[in-house]
């Protein structure tokens, strides 16, 4: 009867006899190893001694680690290597590498792959499991991908939050060469950048990387990739980034720090509303407020696409049509929502984007911009936040326009 009770009790504690030898299972026993973080998956282990290696901005989104045994005589205390792309990066010490180690050698692993991440060219660190029979052998490391140059895109809407895009420091050469001259400047006066223009693109793996003159500077952090995803996917099949606005600050402490901060907008204001366009357009940017004409003879239907709402921020097509009179011709700039005409501009308000209109009909392109309706079944506006010709940059012309299928 002791004996059941005693067999029952090593069961439990995961110990059984086998040969005469007493020996326990894989389940590691982290009750005695400080400075970890116990989470459901497992335990997050901070790696040490990483400003002892070089670490190339390649690194950088490094998801995937190999632990091995460290077979430095030198090292009076045990420890583990950490290992990124076959480089190393630093250690696992103390308590933590003794268990590890016993652990591989029990098992008779010579390494052990684990998930984890690096928070900065001197931080990081590995998500060890509590069972390494359970640990997985190989995470999937996902097909190369070589990106094409994107064409940069405005979000729809405005950007509502400030956020910090992460491990800017691997990226220290590529923000400093954005400094005037290349160079930082003497003392702390201007070392911040304001205002300048980078784009965001997913990489691969779920990771969104920041880029600016072509260069990247940093990624997005873990929430901000989880969120926008999905809408970053669906322009960068398109073969657009999003173009944000951020800021740069690259201090000269010892290891140098570096800060960007992005303009984000919300995951729905990125796309416009509504259905997916599929014929040719172009977004005219954001700009002046321009106020439609004519409204008054299209309220049944501004009433339907208001519903119960007061008002509604929507999608408006921009197209040249002639009004012929009795004593004149000439060309009048119509607004479409949902393919029904809305009203029109004046004619002092239309002669602003004759121009940009003509060279999209031309091309066979519809010419879109942000729409405001608003009011009630008695009466309802219509406002248009638009660029004016005048207003759009070469560039953006170039791209946008006159890259697409030449007229006639």
């Amino acid at each position: 009867m002791l004996y059941a009770v005693f067999l029952v009790l090593c069961i439990a504690a995961g110990i059984w006899f086998e040969g005469g030898l007493i020996k326990r299972g894989s389940q590691v026993n982290w009750t005695q190893a400080p400075g970890v973080i116990r989470r459901r998956q497992g335990l997050i282990v901070p790696i040490s001694g990483m400003s002892w290696a070089p670490m190339p901005s390649e690194l950088a989104e490094t998801r995937r680690f190999v632990l091995t045994r460290s077979s430095n005589p030198y090292f009076r205390h045990t420890s583990v290597v950490v290992l990124a792309k076959g480089q190393r990066i630093g250690v696992l010490q103390d308590a933590v590498a003794r268990k590890i180690d016993a652990e591989l050698r029990k098992r008779k692993l010579s390494q052990l792959l684990v998930e984890g991440e690096l928070t900065g060219r001197f931080e990081g660190h590995v998500l060890v499991p509590y069972d390494f029979s359970e640990a997985t052998p190989e995470l999937p490391a996902g097909p190369a991908r070589a990106f094409p140059v994107p064409v940069p895109v405005e979000a729809w809407g405005s950007a509502t939050e400030k956020v910090d895009a992460v491990r800017c420091d691997f990226f220290l050469s590529e923000l400093i060469a954005l400094y005037p001259d290349g160079r930082l400047p003497p003392g702390t006066s201007g070392r911040t950048l304001s205002g300048l223009e980078a784009e965001i693109f997913p990489t691969g793996q779920g990771r969104i990387g920041v880029f600016a003159d072509d260069q990247q500077i940093g990624w997005l952090a873990t929430a901000q990739e989880t969120s926008h995803q999905p809408v970053l996917e669906e322009l960068a099949a398109g073969g657009h980034s999003l173009k944000v606005r951020i800021s740069v600050r690259v201090g000269m402490a010892d290891p140098p720090t570096a800060r960007v901060r992005i303009w984000l907008p919300e995951k729905d204001q990125i796309l416009p509303p509504g259905e997916p366009i599929e014929t040719p357009h172009v977004v005219l940017p954001p700009g002046a407020t321009i106020q439609v004409t004519g409204e008054e003879e299209h309220l049944t239907d501004l009433v339907q696409k208001l519903g119960e709402e007061h008002q509604v921020v929507t999608i408006a097509e921009l197209y040249l049509f002639r009004r012929s009179s009795t004593r004149s011709e000439r060309e009048v700039v119509g607004v479409r929502i949902d393919e029904s005409p809305v009203g029109e501009l004046t004619a002092r308000s239309g002669a602003h984007f004759e121009a940009v209109l003509r060279a999209c009909q031309e091309r066979g392109m519809k010419a879109l911009c942000r729409a405001t309706i608003t009011g009630n079944q008695l009466k309802a506006d219509v406002t248009l936040n638009v660029a004016r010709s005048g207003s759009l940059t070469s560039q953006w012309i170039d791209r946008h326009i006159l890259s697409g299928p030449p007229p006639g």
